[in-house]
């Protein structure tokens, strides 16, 4: 007998890979580059709170398949607000996870428009009409 599979679960992760695509496509521009096999899921993150922690970027070292695994939490239900923290989690998997918080990752945020630290968003005017406009492309965002 086959596992059923919960709808809502493909379509939110169809959603975020929509959206990763549409990341990839412009940083591309600004010369940063989001690795292809990015996996993609709603669900809680390790460690720490389940409100404080909002997204995670696993490295590829602790994926069986060798990827980076990113996850958004299902506490999430505001399109932009996981669009925000999708793009923060890519700029993880920019560099694999190295840099954490550091040099790296601040700079990459800093070309795509992002704040850098550990509490990086979208933060320049282009940036936040960036993620507008793959609002306008994505729809509403399938959760609840």
């Amino acid at each position: 007998m086959a596992k059923k599979t919960n709808p809502l679960a493909l379509l939110r992760e169809a959603w975020l890979n929509r959206a990763t695509a549409l990341f990839t496509a412009h940083w591309v521009t600004l010369g940063v580059t989001v690795p292809v096999d990015v996996q993609l899921s709603c669900g809680f993150p390790g460690g720490c709170s389940v409100r404080r922690r909002i997204g995670e970027c696993w490295p590829r070292s602790r994926s069986v398949k060798k990827v980076n695994q990113i996850f958004i939490s299902p506490i999430i239900d505001a399109p932009l607000v996981a669009l925000d923290i999708l793009g923060h989690e890519l700029l993880h998997a920019v560099d694999d996870c190295a840099s954490m918080h550091g040099t790296v990752f601040t700079k990459n945020s800093g070309r795509v428009g992002y704040s850098g630290g550990k509490h990086s968003t979208a933060e320049t005017p282009a940036a936040k009409a960036r993620l507008s406009l793959m609002l306008k492309t994505l729809g509403r965002y399938p959760h609840g």
